[in-house]
């Protein structure tokens, strides 16, 4: 507990955590000169257990068929992308994933200009960007 710039009281249970409570408003912050941001409204954002309930999904749950529809879809839809470094990005999420998941869709993009390694490493750290 303690006193907020307006002299009232705040109790601030996730002030440790850096992150704002699920049931209240999120408060917009500079992020950049002319961003405005919001901070991350769950307390498990920027972990890596964020990839385990679409993993098991996409592992356990979906068909090899409905695997290949997503693969497809998802190609048809990244192709569209201009940016490299965009397409390299989400991959590079689908990748934490699953690596399958990823590949399938890299192997459907009409010749990206990026190689499958640069996927694999930025999904390093994928989680914090």
């Amino acid at each position: 507990m303690g006193l907020d710039g307006s002299g009232a009281l705040d109790y601030f249970r996730y002030r440790f955590l850096n992150r704002s409570p699920p049931d209240t408003a999120e408060r917009p912050y500079e992020a950049s000169d002319n961003i405005v941001s919001r901070q991350g409204r769950h307390c498990s954002e920027g972990m890596r257990r964020e990839y385990d309930q679409p993993r098991d999904l996409y592992d356990r749950v979906m068909t090899d068929e409905g695997r290949a529809y997503l693969h497809s879809n998802t190609a048809t839809v990244l192709k569209l992308v201009e940016n490299q470094k965009i397409q390299t990005r989400y991959l590079a999420q689908c990748y934490r994933i699953s690596p399958k998941y990823a590949q399938g869709i890299y192997a459907l993009l009409p010749k990206p200009e990026f190689n499958f390694g640069e996927v694999r490493e930025m999904a390093e750290d994928a989680e914090c960007s």
